[in-house]
Parts: structure tokens; C-alpha cells; sequence
């Protein structure tokens, strides 16, 4: 992502000042997209585990949870048969989990079903802070000058 911040042209030499008030900026972000992909496992029995890995100037948020990547980016197959009424947590394309129905019945290798669809979240998620992001960044750089 690309972004182009608004500063006053008689402030444009501290750069100190400006670094401080995006990295600020940025570690807020961070928090706030845990936040929604916390959300998107609240009602999971095995919630993952997400982190926040910081370098200057990026923020990373992830999990190394295969059944939370198998969840977002989907499957072709899967070898577990639900029962009747089952009734998915999650869906594609929402930032959040309900309470679902049913469960496992049998799992086996002998009968594959079809697969998971991809809930995307890395891209529902990416894209709601793709917005917000600059008008955060804008202000944290606005209140540090």
C-alpha cells in the first residue's frame, strides 16, 4: 500500500517528530486489526493465537494456526462429514464469528467433501484498513506537529 501524508512545509525538517507520530500511528493500527481478526474467532472452543511483529515503518499481524488459514484461504477438499444441521461460525467476507450448529460427525480419508470455502479475511480485513489508514495516520502526524 502507498501512502502520501499532508505535512506543513515549515515543519518538513524534524523528521523525528514526524517518524514518532507514524510509528505511533502504525502500533494503534495494529492493535485495531488484531482486534478484527480476534473477532472473527470469538466464538471459537481453540481460539488462535494473533501477534504483532514490528519493524520501522510496517506492522505485521498473523498466526501460524493451520486451522485459522485453512478457515480464511479455504480448501478443495476436507475429510470431515458434518452433521445434518450443521450450521458454519463464520462466513466469507465478514469480519466476525456467530455462535454456528452441529459438528463433526465422522472423519475419514475414504470419503472426502467438498472443501471450505475461503472466508478471506486477510483481504476483508486488508481492505477496510487500506481506507482507514491514511486518515490515521494524518491525524497522528497532525496532533505530533
Amino acid at each position: 500500500m502507498r501512502l502520501e501524508v499532508i505535512l506543513p512545509k515549515k515543519l518538513l525538517f524534524d523528521t523525528k517528530k514526524i517518524a514518532r507520530a507514524i510509528e505511533n500511528g502504525l502500533d494503534g493500527a495494529a492493535k485495531d486489526v488484531k482486534v478484527d481478526f480476534d473477532v472473527t474467532t470469538q466464538t471459537w472452543k481453540s481460539r488462535p493465537e494473533f501477534k504483532i511483529e514490528s519493524q520501522p515503518g510496517e506492522r505485521k499481524v498473523f498466526t501460524d494456526n493451520d486451522i485459522y488459514r485453512f478457515i480464511t484461504r479455504g480448501t478443495r477438499v476436507r475429510y470431515a462429514t458434518m452433521s445434518a444441521d450443521f450450521q458454519p461460525k463464520t462466513r466469507p467476507l465478514f469480519i466476525g464469528s456467530n455462535k454456528g450448529r452441529g459438528g463433526v460427525v465422522r472423519i475419514s480419508k475414504l470419503h472426502p467433501r467438498p472443501g471450505i470455502k475461503a472466508r478471506e479475511y486477510e483481504q476483508t480485513i486488508g481492505a477496510k484498513w487500506r481506507k482507514l489508514l491514511p486518515k490515521i495516520l494524518q491525524r497522528a502526524i497532525d496532533a505530533e506537529l
